[in-house]
């Protein structure tokens, strides 16, 4: 694979190779577009470009000569932030959110607004897949409960029969001792 060069600048650099866009008007000479940059990559040219030709109508007419529409250049008086001449990167920069921190006070919105009475209720019904998980999770909390209280039922019945096993085993005993001494001659004194 063979790195992409422009113009004696060979993309393989870290910096790229930004360079002025041009473009050819209909007699065939090759303009400068203010602003906006090219670059190896789409996004690196986007970043590095500015919007200075999107406020000025005949660079506007320049971009968008070919189509039917009337495009309107943008106000320098409506933005007071940034500057037109502001890169893409700055404003994308600048437009995200360093720091967000959500405070969710439902005491202060209650005295606040002091009601005599209060209610919530659910403005959706329960969806077909909450009630089935639900219901999944209720049969395998029942069917772990019952395997636990199966299994010490099982076992208390087992101790319960050797119990009464080792009763009737002492009672049989009992017994035949007893038969077993009333089978024994008395012995007949004179």
């Amino acid at each position: 694979m063979v790195p992409r060069v422009v113009d004696g600048c060979s993309c393989i650099n870290v910096t790229g190779c930004p360079r002025p866009a041009t473009i050819n008007n209909t007699q065939g000479d090759t303009l400068i577009v203010p602003g906006m940059i090219i670059d190896c990559l789409l996004v690196d040219g986007t970043l590095a470009s500015t919007l200075e030709c999107y406020y000025n109508q005949s660079c506007l007419s320049l971009l968008h000569g070919s189509l039917s529409i009337n495009v309107a250049p943008l106000s320098n008086t409506a933005n007071v932030q940034f500057s037109s001449n502001s890169t893409v990167q700055s404003l994308v920069e600048q437009l995200m959110i360093n720091d967000l921190k959500i405070d969710i006070a439902f005491d202060l919105f209650y005295n606040y607004c002091r009601p005599l009475v209060c209610y919530y209720y659910y403005s959706n019904r329960f969806n077909v897949i909450f009630i089935l998980t639900t219901i999944a999770g209720v049969f395998a909390i029942l069917s772990s409960v019952l395997r636990f209280c199966a299994v010490v039922f099982a076992k208390a019945i087992l101790r319960y029969k050797e119990k009464m096993n080792a009763k009737k085993r002492a009672i049989d005993r009992v017994e035949r001792d007893q038969e077993q001494q009333s089978m024994l001659p008395i012995p007949y004194s004179i």
